[in-house]
């Protein structure tokens, strides 16, 4: 084989392995949720802690619950009893998100497309199982990917509960944040 041939058949392996590492490494976070979805769907809570930054996401519900909280307090109230309960409210707040990041209610999130509390005695609920649930992905740089649940046939709600995904390494993916539809 004479030497040209030989570089440029080099040159064309070289070629097709940086694509498919490419490849890889854009549609990794797609991998993650897969996964993720997969877990949810034979009920598997613990499959889904590879893939969750517990501490990340329970800082993301601290600054949604207090904003949310916040524009409460903030705006007139016809009884002054509401903003006392307000600030009653951000008190339990660390309770409410201890019932929420645990990887049961992640799991059940993943598989309903909602996000509810989950007892730490009672298996996730399952909301109209028969349900079939889409999601809508939408890459934010290179280093996020939001993922939206949306029942089939629906509208997606981008603002709506939203499951962010970071970067971590090469090709890792964390779910990083939850984003809820508090206001609505």
């Amino acid at each position: 084989m004479p030497m040209n041939n030989r570089r440029g058949a080099i040159a064309g392996v070289l070629l097709v392995v940086a694509i498919a590492v490419g490849g890889y490494w854009w549609y990794s976070p797609v991998v993650v949720l897969h996964r993720m979805q997969d877990a949810a769907a034979r009920g598997d809570a613990q499959g889904i802690n590879r893939y969750v930054d517990y501490a990340a996401v329970r800082e993301s519900f601290r600054g949604q619950f207090a904003a949310s909280l916040g524009k409460r307090i903030g705006q007139p109230a016809d009884n002054p009893l509401s903003a006392l309960g307000n600030m009653i409210g951000m008190a339990v707040v660390n309770q409410m998100i201890d019932a929420l990041v645990r990887p049961e209610a992640i799991s059940a999130a993943m598989a309903t497309g909602r996000m509810k509390p989950q007892r730490s005695d009672s298996a996730p609920a399952q909301d109209e199982p028969n349900k079939t649930l889409e999601w809508a992905t939408e890459r934010k740089g290179v280093d996020t990917m939001i993922a939206h649940p949306h029942d089939a046939g629906q509208p997606v709600d981008p603002k709506g509960l939203g499951f962010v995904f970071v970067r971590h390494g090469f090709a890792d993916w964390k779910l990083s944040e939850v984003r809820l539809a508090l206001d609505q």
